[in-house]
């Protein structure tokens, strides 16, 4: 049995090599959760605790690589300028 989320949808896996860094991120951290809920249905008390550490993780790296996308000036077009 595959467990699903809320909405009975598994996380959108982002296509390597189009995702950017925090979709990739934000993805890992999704299948954490769902992993770690899978663990902690079944009382495995260290691989949940270690799955939400890994989740936390991704989230904090997704919401940081996101906030630095966003600062980032946008890059000129060849031959413009």
């Amino acid at each position: 049995m595959i467990l699903k989320s809320a909405d009975n949808q598994l996380p959108t896996l982002p296509e390597p090599h189009s995702a950017s860094a925090a979709e990739i991120a934000r993805y890992i951290g999704e299948m954490a959760g769902s992993l770690a809920a899978l663990a902690g249905a079944q009382r495995m008390q260290m691989r949940t605790y270690f799955l939400n550490m890994a989740r936390v993780e991704a989230e904090m790296q997704a919401l940081e690589l996101s906030e630095r996308d966003s600062e980032r000036p946008p890059e000129r077009a060849r031959g413009t300028g």
